[in-house]
């Protein structure tokens, strides 16, 4: 099994705007048993303005599209392709958290639109099979992420920003 390993960064937005974006980056796979090549590009993931005081969650979807190629006769038949997700350099998969200075705001990031599946680095990562693919072809795998910041946190005005491991596992 290849895995990618990457930190991204999570920059936040300006002030008072709280965020979270996924900039894009370029994987490679190097093992001598590699037979497919995968990258990572994303849209982001902004959550704009955070009101301390409201008493809904602050939602948030982006999305991550990684392309793999086929490099030889090993990946023919497709491979199971995982994205998995770090707990940041501030929390853990199941707590999250974003810090501007000494101040950390939790937030978390799902594979489901109601919020319910944690995006992990275990086997609840979501996966995508590229198929059988030829020598050469590739494919574009993308997954949609769904972030929320919990309600009525008592945190400072600030830049938040975090830092994950995105991991792919063909």
């Amino acid at each position: 099994m290849n895995k990618i390993n990457k930190n991204l960064k999570f920059p936040a937005s300006s002030a008072i705007a709280l965020g979270v974006m996924v900039m894009g980056l370029m994987l490679n796979t190097s093992s001598a048993m590699a037979a497919s090549s995968c990258s990572i590009k994303s849209a982001g993931l902004m959550f704009g303005n955070y009101d301390t005081s409201s008493g809904s969650p602050s939602d948030s979807m982006g999305s991550v599209s990684v392309q793999c190629t086929n490099l030889g006769p090993l990946a023919t038949s497709g491979d199971s392709v995982a994205l998995k997700i770090g707990g940041g350099a501030f929390g853990t998969v199941a707590d999250r958290k974003m810090a501007s200075g000494t101040s950390y705001m939790r937030y978390g990031i799902y594979s489901d639109p109601t919020h319910g599946q944690n995006w992990g680095d275990d086997i609840t990562a979501p996966t995508q099979s590229t198929g059988a693919l030829a020598v050469g072809a590739s494919k574009a795998l993308n997954f949609t992420l769904y972030g929320r910041i919990p309600q009525l946190q008592n945190v400072r005005a600030g830049s938040y920003s975090d830092s994950l491991l995105l991991t792919v596992t063909p």
